[in-house]
């Protein structure tokens, strides 16, 4: 499975169609909100305090992120599924390819909501099997094809949308 994990990463790099991760045929954003979170400090140290709500049922999730620009923001997107979005592994980081749906080229997934197995038991004693259970999936540091599992996890079968959040740096700000 890995080697055909790694051959569709190496598909993402070799051609401009090819490198959309396709969640499904496009649709627009339910919402868009820029997060409140903002860094302009060099100071390293200086982390987002994320928090997110992954819907009915899953809680909110918090989370410390280390900025990987000097200055940057914070933006946190809620897609009805099905999605089409256009990233490309770039540098070890998922980046947004071609702008639209409020987002713009450069901006660097952080997050997103996906599903994992999680055991299904009878009055919490007895297994009875696995269900898939939303949660929070950090990109840093995973290789481009985890990201994409956990992209692609999030279908129309396990869910109506998608949450993500990226890192923006501001001079895209200037840029646009």
């Amino acid at each position: 499975m890995a080697s055909t994990l790694h051959a569709l990463a190496l598909v993402l790099l070799a051609a401009p169609a090819a490198e959309t991760v396709r969640l499904t045929p496009p649709l627009h954003p339910s919402t868009y909100c820029r997060h409140r979170s903002r860094c302009n400090a060099p100071d390293a140290r200086q982390r987002f305090d994320l928090r997110v709500d992954l819907g009915p049922g899953c809680g909110v999730m918090e989370q410390a992120l280390e900025p990987l620009f000097s200055s940057s923001d914070l933006v946190t997107v809620r897609y009805q599924l099905p999605l089409r979005l256009e990233l490309a592994p770039h540098l070890g980081q998922m980046r947004v390819t071609k702008s639209g749906m409020g987002l713009m080229e450069g901006d660097v997934l952080r997050a997103c909501s996906t599903f994992q197995p999680q055991m299904d038991n009878v009055f919490g004693l007895f297994p009875v099997g696995t269900k898939p259970s939303k949660c929070l999936f950090i990109c840093d540091g995973q290789p481009s094809e985890k990201v994409i599992e956990a992209l692609t996890a999030n279908t129309e079968d396990k869910a109506s949308e998608i949450l993500m959040v990226f890192e923006r740096p501001s001079e895209l700000h200037r840029l646009h």
